[in-house]
């Protein structure tokens, strides 16, 4: 009879904790579920005010000051979103999607050179991720490195090949035309003929050769090939 007292009590000790633990996930489910339905409503003030309620009640949770970071993103409060990001970052700097949501938050801000680190953060920390490699390819397209942002586009299909962002990426890029830099750092495009060259403080430079053995152009279609492309600086 004693041993039978004590299974019972045992079954019933384990089923109170078993309470206590789904008692005490279940506000944090639910808030949640609050929040994101605020953020369908775009009710930013109602979101924010859910996870204001929260902080306090678990200071050291990332995942409440991160749904922070993102309402006040979504929201448009882009100075305080980034300040919310970075504070996670600097005491939880492993989570991709935190790094994800910082370079959103630059890009935003048109701030594209600070973007491009973080999101090949966020790459390094989870590679196999074809969104963060489409983000990544977006900001290097933004910034000008078309190649790079060519190689990360097909990066991201090789993970997912469904990926209608990066193959949509990956057709822009094949239908832009192609941009020569010249030793000044200033870009224009072919505009035909054989070859493209620049006459930059007296000293002609061979951008590309495009094929051709012609031996060159004469002087006068040189400096005329020089007008046209300054036309596109």
């Amino acid at each position: 009879m004693a041993k039978r007292l004590n299974a019972l009590g045992a079954t019933w000790v384990i089923l109170l904790l078993l309470g206590g633990i789904i008692r005490a996930q279940h506000p944090t489910v639910s808030w949640q579920q609050d929040v994101r339905h605020c953020v369908e409503l775009r009710d930013w003030t109602g979101a924010l005010t859910i996870v204001h309620r929260e902080i306090p009640r678990a200071p050291q949770d990332i995942d409440v000051r991160a749904w922070r970071a993102r309402v006040l993103a979504w929201s448009g409060q882009l100075t305080e979103a980034e300040k919310e990001y970075r504070e996670i970052l600097a005491v939880a700097p492993d989570d991709p999607d935190n790094w994800l949501g910082l370079a959103s938050v630059y890009s935003r801000q048109g701030l594209t050179n600070e973007a491009v680190p973080a999101l090949s953060r966020a790459v390094d920390l989870d590679p196999n991720r074809a969104d963060v490699r489409v983000a990544r390819a977006r900001a290097l397209h933004a910034a000008g490195t078309q190649v790079e942002a060519k190689l990360e586009f097909k990066k991201a299909l090789a993970l997912d090949p469904t990926n209608a962002e990066a193959r949509g990426g990956l057709l822009s890029l094949r239908a832009q035309p192609t941009t020569l830099e010249n030793h000044c750092g200033r870009k224009f495009l072919p505009t035909g003929g054989n070859r493209c060259w620049e006459i930059c403080g007296g000293f002609d430079r061979k951008l590309a050769d495009l094929g051709s053995a012609d031996g060159g152009w004469s002087e006068g279609s040189r400096q005329r090939r020089h007008s046209e492309n300054r036309s596109f600086f």
